[in-house]
């Protein structure tokens, strides 16, 4: 079945945030509901239309990793970046879940992210940028390091166990389709 069609067959109440959000992009399935920066690859640099229906699909491959890495709710997960397309898609998959998102602000030095990370247990992070991404794998093997896993919203190069860029994930995530465990959770 179609990841739409197992959405639309939902009721969601609309007693939470997720639901809400999940709601609204329904009435737009294929109309723009967001502008973002490359994420046509065809057109780097510049902006392309998303429609409900993308962003969907986006948010439950983000939600499907991670119900496979073991966020569930209660769990902490943290997005080291600057305002983008797949920062939008990772915290709403993550509410969907019941997870807390730690936002962190983009130019924070590294003692104060490594802080950060241990006081709030945040097992995964998602890095926007080259900058972040090197403070955040400093941190990813340190002994008292909660961090388990670094997740890049930019091609990075390195090859490392627990890092992976967005673009593998979203992979992940729609092989291992957890997308009616999502549904129960949702609502």
């Amino acid at each position: 079945m179609d990841l739409i069609d197992l959405i639309k067959k939902l009721e969601y109440t609309d007693k939470n945030i997720a639901a809400i959000e999940v709601h609204s992009y329904l009435k737009h399935l294929n109309k723009p509901v967001f502008y973002a920066k490359n994420y046509n690859k065809d057109l780097p640099d510049k902006f392309a239309p998303v429609t409900g229906k993308e962003f969907l699909t986006i948010q439950y491959n983000i939600a499907s990793a991670l119900l496979d890495y073991g966020v569930e709710k209660g769990s902490v997960i943290g997005i080291f970046s600057r305002n983008n397309l797949y920062y939008a898609a990772t915290v709403f998959a993550a509410m969907s879940l019941g997870a807390i998102v730690t936002p962190i602000y983009p130019t924070i030095l590294q003692d104060e992210l490594e802080d950060i990370l241990r006081d709030s247990g945040c097992r995964i992070l998602f890095v926007g940028d080259v900058a972040q991404y090197q403070k955040g794998f400093a941190i990813l093997n340190k002994i008292q390091s909660p961090l388990r896993r670094l997740i890049t919203y930019f091609d990075s190069r390195t090859k490392h166990e627990q890092l992976m860029t967005i673009d593998e994930l979203l992979k992940f995530g729609e092989i291992k389709s957890n997308y009616e465990q999502i549904n129960t959770i949702i609502p």
